[in-house]
């Protein structure tokens, strides 16, 4: 049903100052009523102060015909001039209650037409959607609606969409949290401003929102559902609330008060965990899990939330799911711990890691493969090849000979117990993956040539070691070769650290700040090849101002993994760089002491400027100081390959930045 409120009142306050010492017997004017500022001019300033529109916006005002939705979409179109903003409504009908449903749309029409405010309505099955998605009915009524809401928006063009959340909903919010066990955060209530929404009653009073619908007569409909305390909220606000009034009369004001303070200290830490973050984020998603287990517990418990976003979680941390992953940085060397939306967070040795689960080739396995004389068996990157007798290897092949194996001979992964005969005595095969830091959701991926008496070999590992030759057995030679495909280069890969489109991101980024700096210097991009030629020709063209490009080549890795330190011009620059603005492109910066030297080298030619720009920055291996002006990302202590970047010149081709697996580049 709808109807007019009742009759306007008189709002008056009354006062009587007590306490303990009896300070009633101090004379006091009987009732005095206090000037109080318009609802109107109360909004208003709260609007400006949260600076929750901007000039020219429009505003979409959630409309259900209630009177707090009534009063918030008339408060709005009235203030619209003076905020220099458009006002549209939506109203979405749930299909909750058919008896009500056609009332409140009349209503609802009828007022937006007489006001000339556009109106937008979408009838949605709130039953049929918690059936299908297992949820209850008021998370199911707010999800359709919310999405409806925002729908409108982004049709119309409305940058905000605005509710009728007042002071008491805010009580009531802080109340229900403070019940349900809860942080700063939650003690801060519902937000002014929260993303494109905003709440421009949220300081107004009930008593002051039905005044001003009474006086200004505005009709609007009631919800019974409301008065029903089935509902926590409603046994809150009818229960609770006239008790703790009971306490203090100005109870709802200072709750209101109290989780706007809680709110500011929630924001300041946040904004501390974020520094936080900044300065140990080995990556997006990834962290140093030693030094997130010293920060103080205010700040890592806000850090946590924010690896799980930056890995794609949409959903909401529990407590449980915070103190998992707070585990995982006390625990090692491996370990993990699911967390909502098809994110997990795993500790990988020193780091803490949040990936969606099926980015990380994660519990990767495979059948058993029988081994025959002379066929090939191709399985985790590897082709394995049971020759009888002896045989050489072949290019880029491993061959081990065996005076006797013992058939069937087959190629499986690990199993628990397996274990493999070595010079000083038998080991696990496990213990050899934890020395070899072999991530535990990799190593059921990694083949095994084995036989009746277990591990032979362990595909770009260790190799049994016999207890007595057969001279009579021509004995058997296992010969593997790694495969180099596009697609098998990936198994080769531990974990993808930086995909293709978070490179490009941070490139794109990276030119526009280039592009603003060097406005008018006609700057010259000096590439230090070859690992940065790819960085140089992405960020080249993410450069919107006039440059110049040339490249030099200095002593490399060649087929290793450590740096010389000599440095050794292969290719020089073939342009004159004095008085030049000069920016050194780097794709890495490890160690530090071949490109230190080069600085200086560049540096004695004169130029007018240098600076260096590199995509990643490797601080753990840092033995020369850098002065890096631009940086892309920072990453772990681990070998990486990709976007350019190689190991024995391959992998440059990968699209995105891997850590590759340490039995490759230690077979």
């Amino acid at each position: 049903m709808w109807w007019n409120v009742s009759s306007p009142r008189t709002v008056t306050v009354r006062y009587a100052p007590s306490n303990c010492n009896g300070w009633d017997s101090i004379p006091v004017s009987p009732a005095r009523t206090i000037p109080i500022m318009s609802l109107e001019n109360q909004v208003l300033a709260f609007m400006q102060e949260k600076a929750m529109t901007a000039p020219g916006d429009k505003v979409l005002c959630a409309l259900s015909g209630g009177g707090d939705s009534m009063a918030l979409t008339h408060l709005l179109h009235r203030l619209a001039p003076r905020l220099g903003i458009q006002v549209e409504a939506a109203h979405f009908i749930h299909g909750l209650r058919p008896e009500d449903a056609h009332r409140e749309r009349q209503l609802v029409e009828t007022f937006c037409r007489e006001q000339k405010i556009p109106l937008w309505i979408e009838e949605g099955d709130t039953l049929g959607y918690c059936r299908r998605e297992g949820c209850g009915t008021e998370e199911g009524a707010r999800v359709l609606r919310y999405a409806f809401l925002r729908r409108v928006a982004k049709e119309t063009g409305c940058r905000k969409i605005a509710t009728g959340h007042h002071q008491m909903d805010n009580v009531e919010t802080i109340l229900f949290h403070l019940c349900r066990g809860t942080g700063a955060r939650g003690l801060g209530g519902i937000p002014a401003s929260e993303g494109d929404l905003i709440r421009p009653l949220l300081t107004a009073s009930r008593e002051e929102i039905e005044k001003y619908l009474t006086e200004n007569h505005i009709p609007y409909c009631s919800d019974p559902s409301n008065e029903e305390e089935a509902y926590a909220r409603n046994r809150l606000r009818h229960r609770v609330l006239p008790l703790l009034k009971t306490i203090n009369s100005q109870a709802e004001e200072h709750i209101s008060q109290a989780g706007e303070r809680a709110r500011k200290d929630e924001e300041f830490l946040e904004s501390c965990a974020a520094q936080f973050l900044k300065e140990h984020s080995l990556a997006p998603g990834t962290i140093d899990a030693g030094a997130l287990a010293k920060a103080p517990d205010a700040v890592a418990f806000r850090v946590l939330p924010m690896l799980y976003r930056q890995a794609g979680g949409e959903g909401v941390l529990s407590e449980r799911h915070r103190q998992g992953m707070w585990a995982l940085c006390k625990k090692g060397p491996s370990a993990a711990c699911s967390l909502p939306g098809g994110i997990e967070a795993r500790r990988v040795y020193g780091q803490l890691v949040c990936r969606k689960k099926e980015e990380n080739p994660l519990h990767r396995t495979f059948p058993p493969r029988l081994l025959k004389e002379g066929e090939p068996v191709e399985e985790g990157g590897f082709q394995v090849t049971l020759h009888r007798g002896k045989k050489e290897a072949g290019p880029e092949e491993k061959a081990d000979f065996f005076q006797k194996l013992w058939e069937p001979v087959q190629l499986r992964p690990r199993r628990t117990g397996d274990a493999i005969r070595l010079k000083n005595g038998h080991k696990s095969i496990k213990k050899w993956m934890i020395d070899e830091k072999i991530p535990v959701h990799l190593r059921e991926g990694i083949p095994l040539v084995c036989d009746e008496e277990g591990p032979v070999l362990v595909c770009g590992g260790p190799v049994r070691v016999e207890t007595k030759e057969r001279e009579k057995d021509p004995g058997w030679t296992v010969v593997v070769r790694r495969k180099k495909t596009m697609a098998n280069m990936r198994d080769d890969v531990a974990e993808v650290l930086l995909t293709k489109e978070q490179i490009a991101e941070k490139v794109q980024e990276l030119g526009e700040i280039l592009s603003r700096e060097y406005e008018g210097k006609d700057p010259i991009l000096v590439s230090v090849l070859k690992g940065a030629f790819v960085f140089m020709g992405d960020l080249c063209r993410a450069i919107t101002i006039p440059c110049s490009v040339d490249f030099m080549a200095v002593s490399s890795y060649g087929r290793g993994t450590q740096t010389s330190g000599k440095v050794k011009i292969i290719k020089d620059l073939d342009t004159i760089i004095q008085n030049r603005h000069v920016i050194v492109v780097e794709d890495i910066v490890d160690s530090g002491v071949t490109l230190s030297r080069l600085l200086v080298m560049l540096k004695e030619r004169e130029p007018a400027s240098l600076r260096l720009v590199t995509l990643l920055d490797k601080p753990a291996r840092r033995q020369a100081h850098v002065d890096i002006d631009y940086c892309g990302f920072q990453v772990p202590d681990a070998f990486l390959v990709g976007y350019g970047l190689d190991y024995a010149e391959k992998y440059r081709n990968l699209p995105d930045l891997c850590i590759l697996k340490p039995e490759v580049y230690q077979a």
